[in-house]
C-alpha cells in the first residue's frame, strides 16, 4: 500500500515538474539570443512589470488557489466538486478582468510611476498577461485535482512552444522589444487556455454546468 502510493507521488511529481523543466531549460539556451535584441534596458523593463504583475496576481487571487484545493477535496460529491470549480472559476475570472481593465485604463500613470517613462503599451501588455497567467493556473489546477497529467503536459508543453515562436517572431523577427517579449509570454497562456481541446473542455465545463447541489436561501 505505502509502495504504490509512493509510486504514484513519484510518478505524478515527474509529469507535473516536466513542464517547469523544459521552460527553464529554453529559457537558458535562448538567454544569449534575446541578451542580443533587448540589450540591458529592455530586460529591466521587462522585470519591473514581471515584478509588478507578480505582486498584483497574488493580491487579486485573495487565495483563491488555496481555497480551491482546501474545499475540493473537502467532498467526494461530484456536484459539490462541480459547484467549487464553478465558484472558483468566475472568482479567478472576475478579479482577472477587472485588473486587466483597471491596468489598461491607467497604463499611462503606472507606467511613469514604476520608472519605465512613457510606454503604456508595454504596462497594457503585462496587464494582459496578468489576466492569462491567473486563469491558466486556475485552469491547471483543475488539471491537478482530477488527476488528468496527460491534459496538464499537454497544456505546458503547449505553451512552451507557443511562448518561444511568438517571443522569437515579436523580438527577433519584428524588432517589437521588451513590449514583444512580454505580448510573446501573454500569448502563450491565453491561447493554451482558450485553445487547447481539454482547456476548452474543462472551461466550458466550470463555466456553464449548473450544480443542483448549491445551497439554497
Amino acid at each position: 500500500m505505502l509502495g504504490e502510493q509512493i509510486k504514484r507521488l513519484v510518478k505524478q511529481s515527474a509529469i507535473y515538474g516536466l513542464g517547469g523543466i523544459v521552460s527553464r531549460l529554453l529559457a537558458v539556451l535562448l538567454l544569449p539570443l534575446y541578451t542580443s535584441y533587448l540589450g540591458t534596458t529592455g530586460f529591466g523593463k521587462i522585470e519591473t512589470v514581471v515584478a509588478l504583475t507578480t505582486v498584483l496576481v497574488v493580491i487579486l487571487r485573495l487565495g483563491i488557489s488555496s481555497a480551491f484545493f482546501r474545499f475540493y477535496f473537502d467532498s467526494t460529491d461530484p456536484e459539490r466538486r462541480t459547484l467549487v470549480v464553478r465558484t472558483s472559476f468566475w472568482f479567478t475570472m472576475t478579479m482577472a478582468t477587472a485588473g486587466l481593465v483597471a491596468g489598461c485604463i491607467f497604463a499611462t500613470p503606472i507606467s511613469h510611476a514604476i520608472g519605465l517613462g512613457d510606454d503604456p503599451w508595454l504596462v497594457r501588455a503585462a496587464f494582459v498577461g496578468l489576466w492569462a497567467q491567473m486563469n491558466y493556473e486556475q485552469l491547471t489546477s483543475l488539471f491537478r485535482v482530477e488527476e488528468r497529467p496527460v491534459a496538464f503536459v499537454t497544456a505546458s508543453i503547449a505553451n512552451i512552444f507557443i511562448t518561444v515562436g511568438t517571443t522569437v517572431l515579436l523580438v527577433v523577427g519584428l524588432h517589437k522589444g521588451a513590449t514583444g517579449a512580454v505580448v510573446g509570454s501573454s500569448g502563450r497562456s491565453t491561447s493554451s487556455t482558450g485553445s487547447s481541446s481539454p482547456a476548452s473542455r474543462t472551461w466550458r465545463r466550470s463555466a456553464c454546468i449548473r450544480s443542483r447541489s448549491a445551497p439554497r436561501p
